[in-house]
């Protein structure tokens, strides 16, 4: 979704999407999270108000998602709610090349446009790829699967025996008197 300089007012302007409504954005989450991750009841709702002041443009608001990613321990399909903050400052490009010596893109809230319209698509993929956690967890005492047999430890012990278990090599330490 490119929105025109020009077409911000003065007092600013309010950007509303939902991913069942706004095909954009639904395109834009799959292809961020990818189409596994995406069901049939899960939306993204945005809400962005952006403000003109000469040249620059202040974006505030955020996105709601919500998703099924796998979890990282047992495997298991959960839904995530995640909120997105956004803040940024977007300057015209020319801004970036005219200033050699003060390096506004060392500043992560800034950003640059090209031309006289701003992507929000590729602002709002960006955002939504920066605040994916790294590890998905479907809850805090999930117990994982058995490296053995394989079974989901969240849904009971498995009849694995823990014999083939290796010794530590600091085992001999508890053997010091202390």
């Amino acid at each position: 979704m490119k929105i025109r300089i020009e077409d911000i007012p003065d007092s600013g302007t309010e950007v509303n999407a939902d991913s069942a409504q706004a095909e954009w954005l639904k395109l834009l989450l799959t292809d961020v999270l990818g189409p596994e991750r995406i069901g049939e009841d899960d939306v993204a709702r945005l809400n962005l108000q952006l403000f003109k002041h000469e040249k620059d443009v202040t974006l505030i608001g955020g996105i709601i998602l919500k998703f099924h990613p796998s979890c990282d321990r047992c495997l298991t399909i959960f839904q995530k709610q995640q909120q997105v903050p956004m803040h940024m400052i977007l300057m015209p490009a020319s801004v970036a090349e005219g200033k050699k010596d003060d390096n506004p893109t060392d500043d992560e809230e800034v950003s640059f446009y090209k031309g006289n319209e701003i992507d929000l698509s590729e602002i709002v993929k960006e955002q939504i790829i920066l605040a994916q956690q790294m590890v998905n967890i479907c809850k805090d005492d999930c117990k994982g699967l058995c490296p053995k047999c394989g079974k989901n430890l969240n849904n009971g012990a498995c009849k694995c025996k823990n014999t083939d278990k290796k010794k530590s090599p600091f085992a001999v330490l508890k053997k010091i008197p202390a």
